[in-house]
C-alpha cells in the first residue's frame, strides 16, 4: 500500500474464505511493516481479497 503523500497509519486487511476478515499483522503467518504485508509461506488458503 502506498500513497504519494503519506501512508502512515495504513493497514493491510484481508478477507479469506478460511479465516474471514483480519488484519495482515494478526494473521497466523503474516507480518506488516509500515504499509507492506508479507505472508510467508503463501498457501492456497491465502487466496482472497486484500486491501489497504
Amino acid at each position: 500500500c502506498e500513497d504519494q503523500s503519506d501512508s502512515t497509519g495504513w493497514r493491510v486487511r484481508k478477507y479469506t474464505e478460511r479465516w474471514g476478515l483480519e488484519d495482515c499483522s494478526s494473521s497466523e503467518l503474516g507480518s506488516q511493516t509500515g504499509s507492506t504485508c508479507k505472508i510467508s509461506p503463501t498457501l492456497t488458503s491465502d487466496t482472497g481479497v486484500y486491501w489497504c
